[in-house]
């Protein structure tokens, strides 16, 4: 027995475990592998990630790039489906960087080395293997290691085990939507012509992937983590084969065919499910909570999840924390972590929805980035957006379109 039980050891678990620890909460910890494991992701490391580290251990964000993995980004590139491209800093104060591209074998590593063992106990590969409800409704996982197999019940189940969550299959019955569901496909390469000396990450919106983009983010020692994302609905409507897309576009595509002219695959194209932040529904029920990509919390626009996945495990642990001081686990009690998710992620998701749909019109797309490469208030909105949802509001507001149009 458990009173609190976190199923998977990415950023939302990890974070929930050491907030938890930070309350002296005891609690279980299990992850199908053991640390250092690989994950599939783009390995980007945004300001909203650097701000929740800040939030864990004040002043450890100054110390990442001591780190040889965490290689700093200090802006974006965008290349529009003709072209187009505009060059945005993150932030003007270069010393600083606004973000990073880590390796997520190395990033979640850092996240579990720093782990509390006197409150985490940490089950590693270990997998679950069942999930049924008890007589007082609390929740029993079924959890196997190897031969054995043993069965753990929990009254609060903080299920963080990405876009596979047995609790969504499960208990909340609520499969991903393909229209807010992106079919993802990451590998690393090195010597890759043309790497921005900054570490700009680069984002190309091609006709031949809207909704979605090609991106190339540099790492530590020339590698760079190369994928393509498309929507899910668009890839099933016109039968995209995302593997064959992939290498077409490095192979003929007017830049990218240039730039890896010499560059050396270092890894198999791996594919993975990104659940969005614009799919709607409960992110909570009856003795469990869902954290992360198991709570569809990706970034619909950016791609950006880990920032939201960080958020989530805080949110999750404070709401862990009420339900053990008022002895109430219930569906209707544990919606306070919904609510808390809400205002401080919906008018973000929201936002970056619409933009999604923006960018899945090429013609649109081309024109927007056209007036941007013209325009230092374009450009500042844009660099707001990554960090700002202020920033991204503007979007919304007709006015702004009238200064795209005329300004």
């Amino acid at each position: 027995m458990s009173d609190i039980l976190i199923t998977g050891a990415g950023p939302a678990g990890l974070s929930a475990a050491h907030w938890l620890s930070r309350q002296h909460i005891p609690h279980l910890l299990i992850d199908q592998s053991s640390f250092p494991r690989d994950k599939i992701c783009g390995d980007a490391i945004s300001e909203k990630v650097l701000l929740e580290l800040e939030a864990l251990w004040p002043g450890s964000s100054a110390g990442l790039g001591k780190n040889p993995a965490f290689h700093p980004s200090f802006g974006v590139r965008f290349v529009a489906p003709d072209g187009t491209e505009v060059q945005i800093p993150f932030k003007e104060n270069p010393e600083n960087p606004a973000g990073y591209v880590v390796p997520r074998l190395e990033f979640d590593h850092f996240l579990a080395q720093k782990l509390d063992s006197d409150y985490t106990t940490a089950l590693w590969n270990s997998r679950v293997t069942g999930l049924t409800k008890t007589e007082l409704g609390e929740i029993q996982l079924e959890i196997g290691n190897g031969a054995s197999t043993r069965r753990i019940t929990t009254r609060l189940l903080i299920d963080a085990s990405g876009e596979r969550a047995v609790v969504r299959k499960k208990l909340l019955r609520q499969p991903f939507s393909r229209q807010h569901f992106s079919a993802g496909l990451r590998s690393y390469y090195d010597g890759i012509r043309g790497l921005h000396k900054q570490g700009f990450i680069e984002l190309f919106f091609l006709s031949e992937a809207q909704p979605g983009y090609f991106w190339i983010f540099p790492q530590a020692e020339g590698r760079a983590n190369v994928g393509l994302g498309i929507l899910s609905s668009t890839v099933a409507r016109k039968k995209i084969n995302l593997r064959r897309l992939f290498f077409d576009l490095i192979a003929h595509h007017p830049e990218l065919k240039t730039r890896f002219a010499a560059a050396r695959p270092l890894t198999d194209p791996t594919g993975w499910g990104l659940p969005l932040g614009s799919e709607k529904g409960p992110r909570s029920g009856d003795h469990f909570l869902l954290c992360g990509d198991a709570g569809a919390l990706i970034d619909p626009f950016t791609g950006e999840g880990i920032g939201n996945a960080l958020l989530s495990g805080r949110l999750a642990a404070t709401q862990a924390a009420k339900a053990l001081q008022a002895n109430n686990f219930s569906a209707s009690f544990l919606a306070g972590y919904d609510s808390e998710l809400n205002a401080r992620l919906r008018d973000e998701l929201r936002i970056s929805y619409s933009l999604q749909r923006l960018a899945a019109r090429p013609w649109l797309f081309n024109f927007v980035l056209r007036k941007v490469s013209r325009s230092r208030f374009l450009q500042q909105t844009i660099t707001g957006m990554f960090s700002n949802v202020d920033s991204r509001k503007q979007f919304r507001n007709p006015l702004f379109y009238l200064r795209l149009l005329f300004g």
